[in-house]
């Protein structure tokens, strides 16, 4: 069945932070509903602050789980500890915010392994959304 395996267009519910980094923002955008497609979006997205220089190295979803391979541009050229735990968390967030992805936790990696800690945040294991620690408008 060919309609199946094309990803369905939807409107995408994309978070980024606001100025003063105290809220979610949201955006939504008519893209295909597929991980890849969505960060890659949020990569090339203006408003957050993932680098540019990242590259998407590999994305497969498994059983709710969404296993992001990014290149290291993703830390080493991100402006401290608290912009990691921020573009993190625009990944984790999007992703698993969106029923249509039917993602519930995302697995972050950098150049192909899972790391104990991208910048001062744990990441060894998958991670579900996170919005505690921010408000969300």
């Amino acid at each position: 069945n060919k309609e199946n395996a094309v990803a369905k267009e939807g409107y995408i519910k994309l978070l980024y932070p606001d100025a003063g980094v105290e809220y979610w923002l949201v955006e939504e955008k008519k893209l295909p509903a597929e991980a890849k497609a969505v960060v890659e979006e949020l990569i090339k997205n203006e408003k957050n602050l993932i680098p540019k220089e990242t590259k998407i190295l590999d994305i497969k979803v498994e059983n709710r789980i969404a296993y992001i391979n990014l290149s290291n541009e993703f830390e080493n050229l991100s402006n401290g500890d608290l912009a990691v735990w921020i573009n993190i968390f625009t990944i984790v967030n999007t992703l698993t915010l969106n029923k249509n992805l039917n993602i519930d936790y995302v697995q972050l990696l950098l150049d192909g392994k899972v790391e104990q800690f991208i910048g001062d945040t744990t990441a060894d294991k998958p991670k579900p959304k996170n919005i505690e620690l921010m408000k969300m408008y």
